[in-house]
């Protein structure tokens, strides 16, 4: 298997596998949930539909995140569409190992702060993008990152803690 198709399933897996340990999560705390189609995956950024004792549903977009320093936020996708910052999700959960959870924030929140927050400065470095917007070489995307302090900061802030048993 190739270098880039070996990646490209590592990073299915790992987003597979923080949906699980959300959906699971929810299951924990009383939620009921609902896969999203494909459809609502890809079109309107919504992973999973939660409800709670008869209210919502909830659309929650899931992110897998490798570092709590390193939370990506997509204005702009791959392909030069709408990024899933300006998705349909209610809510954004961020698999965040160090905090034994899920960083959960409602989307509008996130996106406020973001276009706030974060610079119309582009850079040439990933490393250099905290704040500022950065596009990947031979990619339509325009990507930011934020850190877990900063999503604190946010009024919606909480963390859902990984459900026991999964």
């Amino acid at each position: 298997m190739s270098t880039w198709r070996h990646k490209v399933k590592q990073g299915y897996n790992r987003s597979f596998a923080s949906q699980n340990r959300f959906i699971n999560s929810c299951l924990a705390l009383g939620f009921e949930t609902l896969p999203a189609s494909i459809q609502d995956d890809v079109n309107r950024h919504i992973d999973v539909w939660i409800t709670y004792q008869g209210k919502g549903p909830w659309g929650v977009d899931v992110k897998e995140n490798m570092n709590v320093n390193l939370i990506w936020v997509e204005f702009t996708n791959v392909i030069g569409n709408k990024g899933w910052i300006y998705g349909d999700a209610k809510i954004i959960a961020i698999d965040i190992p160090e905090l034994c959870g899920f960083a959960i924030v409602d989307r509008l929140d996130l996106l406020e702060y973001s276009l706030n927050n974060v610079q119309d400065v582009f850079v040439q470095k990933r490393d250099d993008a905290y704040k500022k917007k950065y596009t990947r070489s031979g990619r339509k995307d325009v990507i930011s990152y934020i850190n877990l302090h900063d999503l604190r900061g946010l009024e919606t802030f909480r963390v859902w803690g990984y459900a026991v048993d999964f």
